[in-house]
């Protein structure tokens, strides 16, 4: 393939990209409807006891709703840098993966010694990087007996901060260590390989930052991301 033919066939590419982006924009807002009349049905419920019984009804279909609509801005400008609320965000992310680790009786604590924190990148960056390491942390539990557990903390460190998110879990073979953020390498049935890939190019790529790593069998993982000072907007 000539240079010619590499620009034709990335052009065309690109096109699909965005045929896709815009399909996927279409099907959000559908999606979104339903969620829409929801909250217009609960906001008109008068009786207070009632309303608190919707109260956690109300809160997952505002978070579910602002995350699809995060979605679609991402879509439509997938490059697009905002500041924003760093605890808030990594908290709904954790809500929004919330069913899967109930469904496995698996308890998500988040412990932070820091607060007051805004952040400047791509927002859907937070959700990808709690949500996924969440998400792998539950399938690492569904096997293990006795409690099941995924800490989730925030701490600072000299060069920003340090966002961990540790299990108890079947663990991670040596062998297998090595390869996790290899391009669609998975150990699941059903997966992609492409989670942790995504992880590692936001830190080191988007953030110039580092991703560590640390796992034994039958004992459980750890994932320290490393969050630069770059991009924090810490008031203290």
């Amino acid at each position: 393939m000539n240079t010619k033919q590499k620009q034709v066939y990335l052009d065309d590419e690109i096109k699909n990209l965005v045929q896709v982006g815009k399909i996927s924009c279409n099907l959000l807002h559908d999606f979104i409807s339903p969620f829409t009349a929801l909250d217009l049905y609960l906001d008109n419920i008068n009786d207070k006891d009632l309303k608190k019984m919707f109260l956690p009804l109300i809160e997952n279909s505002n978070n579910i709703r602002n995350f699809i609509k995060l979605v679609q801005d991402t879509i439509e400008d997938p490059h697009a840098i905002t500041k924003f609320d760093l605890i808030e965000a990594i908290n709904t992310a954790i809500v929004l993966g919330k069913n899967k680790a109930l469904q496995n009786n698996v308890s998500v604590v988040f412990a932070k010694s820091v607060h007051n924190i805004k952040i400047k990148c791509r927002k859907l960056a937070i959700y990808q990087i709690v949500m996924n390491l969440t998400g792998n942390a539950v399938d690492a539990l569904i096997d293990k007996k006795g409690p099941r557990k995924i800490t989730i903390s925030l701490s600072e460190n000299q060069k920003g901060l340090r966002l961990t998110i540790k299990d108890n879990g079947s663990g991670i073979s040596a062998v297998n260590l090595k390869k996790i953020f290899t391009k669609k390498f998975t150990t699941k049935k059903h997966g992609l390989g492409i989670g942790l890939y995504t992880i590692r190019k936001i830190v080191e790529e988007e953030w110039n930052s580092k991703i560590i790593v640390k796992s034994q069998p039958k004992i459980g993982s750890t994932f320290h991301i490393y969050i630069p000072n770059e991009i924090l907007i810490i008031n203290r």
